[in-house]
């Protein structure tokens, strides 16, 4: 898989033959995470001062499409890849918020939480959030 602003390319991998093409919701420079027959990915409505983002959940067919599971719309690009968790689907947005969601059908799980700066990165570590910012900032928060 390949991804490049605005589209996905699904090739054979032997042949490098091209077996499916779709244009993404919106501008993609952040990175895919793939579970199972899943693939989770933010993207944004421009790559510099993004006002909206995606976070979208597509399941990948037998027949090496993308179907759309879920999208859930947020303020501001979607800043971070997203990070699993059990049931839970954890990302950040340029709005300032961490987002919880439900992995299989894009539910909140937990109200947004305001961060301090933009966060960049989620580590989890036990029952703990890390949340690294542009800016330098560390925010630990404890998973309920």
């Amino acid at each position: 898989m390949i991804k490049i602003p605005g589209k996905f390319y699904i090739l054979d991998s032997q042949k490098g033959e091209l077996l499916y093409e779709r244009e993404a919701k919106g501008k993609l420079y952040n990175e895919a995470v793939f579970e199972k027959d899943r693939m989770y990915i933010g993207d944004a409505d421009a790559v510099i001062d993004a006002r909206a983002g995606n976070m979208t959940c597509y399941e990948i067919t037998s027949d090496n499409a993308l179907t759309e599971i879920f999208s859930v719309n947020v303020g501001g690009g979607v800043s971070t890849k997203a990070v699993i968790d059990g049931d839970r689907l954890f990302f950040a947005a340029e709005d300032n918020y961490l987002y919880c969601v439900d992995k299989n059908t894009g539910e909140e799980r937990m109200p947004k939480k305001k961060t301090k700066g933009i966060c960049r990165n989620i580590v989890v570590h036990g029952n703990e959030l890390f949340l690294l910012s542009d800016k330098g900032q560390v925010e630990c928060l404890e998973m309920l």
